[in-house]
């Protein structure tokens, strides 16, 4: 019973990484459909996609986990209407994202890459329009992983001073776009705190 027991758990974590590697899109019809029990009629309908981009999308999924969890490499690229609708979406996540920064005065043109995950260009965009000292303390903490002490050991600035430098960059971090793939799950309330004038943006988009 333990090599079984013990089988089914390797199964399981290599499933979870077969799906962590799929396409955004991808991902997110296939969980929708697989683990929110979602008709494809509900996801279409929840993603502003045609309901054969949905079946396309729960194909694609499976035909890249069977290649993953099989040892293969999934080949093919993702099908024509699939990449249309995933194109379609990021222009959608892109005016979100230019929305929510503008609320918090970063109007800096955002250099978006096709090549790049857009997170990666918010996350930039939201580091260059720090305070130099508070830009500072935050990548200090974030990502050298030094507490305020040895901030302010290394700056020669007093701890509180720090302190107050670290809160300000997480808080502001913390008020970033969603990601795309929590914003593909939860577009409905993304939706919601545009303007009107964006919102005939999009619906101009779709025909």
């Amino acid at each position: 019973m333990a090599d079984v027991s013990d089988h089914d758990a390797a199964t399981l974590v290599a499933l979870e990484t077969a799906v962590e590697a799929l396409p955004p899109l991808t991902r997110v019809v296939f969980l929708l459909h697989r683990v929110d029990d979602l008709s494809y009629d509900a996801i279409a309908r929840r993603l502003s996609i045609g309901v054969p981009v949905v079946e396309s999308g729960v194909a694609d999924a499976l035909y890249r986990l069977c290649c993953t969890l099989d040892g293969d490499t999934a080949e093919r690229a993702m099908p024509e209407a699939l990449a249309d609708a995933h194109a379609l979406l990021s222009r959608r996540y892109r005016r979100y994202c230019e929305d929510k920064l503008r609320a918090l005065d970063i109007t800096a043109p955002v250099p978006w890459n096709d090549g790049e995950d857009d997170d990666v260009a918010v996350t930039r965009a939201m580091l260059q329009s720090m305070v130099r000292a508070v830009l500072q303390a935050f990548i200090l903490n974030q990502f050298e992983n030094l507490n305020c002490v040895q901030i302010a050991e290394r700056t020669g600035t007093c701890r509180w001073i720090v302190r107050g430098r670290m809160l300000r960059g997480m808080r502001r971090i913390a008020r970033r776009p969603m990601s795309f793939e929590r914003w593909l799950r939860d577009i409905r309330a993304a939706d919601c705190d545009h303007s009107r004038s964006y919102r005939v943006t999009v619906a101009n988009d779709r025909f």
